[in-house]
């Protein structure tokens, strides 16, 4: 189960959601077997200036031109909350009701 954070609060609610989400895919029977944030992608920015102003040459009346680049570049992550999950496993004898799932199978007959 992937959130987008570990919020439960105003307006998102993303982990009473997210245990919703559980509940409709193994019941309410359920344990969190691990939970983290991770890094699952990166955005990257590229910022370019190109700035330019005039100079003069040795050659008297020849316009010439200076230009300045400053390039900076940032990496944002993204990341997400991830809920690892399991159904709780039944006690021991039932198949989660309750009532005792022991029988007796015949696998030798007597020959007549």
């Amino acid at each position: 189960m992937a959130l987008a954070d570990n919020s439960d609060s105003w307006p998102s609610y993303h982990r009473t959601k997210g245990r919703k989400l559980i509940e409709e895919h193994v019941g309410a029977e359920y344990e969190i077997v691990e939970e983290k944030e991770v890094t699952v992608g990166y955005t990257t920015t590229q910022n370019q200036q190109v700035t330019s102003e005039p100079t003069f040459g040795t050659i008297p009346f020849l316009p010439a031109e200076k230009q300045t680049t400053v390039t900076n570049s940032t990496q944002t992550p993204h990341k997400e909350w991830q809920i690892h999950y399991r159904r709780r496993a039944a006690p021991s004898g039932t198949a989660g009701t309750g009532i005792p799932t022991t029988t007796t199978v015949q696998t030798q007959y007597p020959s007549r």
